[in-house]
């Protein structure tokens, strides 16, 4: 019961971290995309 609380958790965070992430280092992760060599071509 409490590991699937904790997975149910932590599905629930990871987008809501990564998008905080994403927002807070919009800039540097726009400059380290742009910097780092494109190896699939989209």
């Amino acid at each position: 019961m409490i590991k699937l609380l904790d997975t149910s958790m932590a599905l629930l965070m990871w987008p809501v971290a990564f998008g905080l992430l994403s927002i807070g280092n919009g800039q540097v992760r726009t400059f380290w995309l742009e910097s780092w060599p494109s190896t699939s071509s989209s």
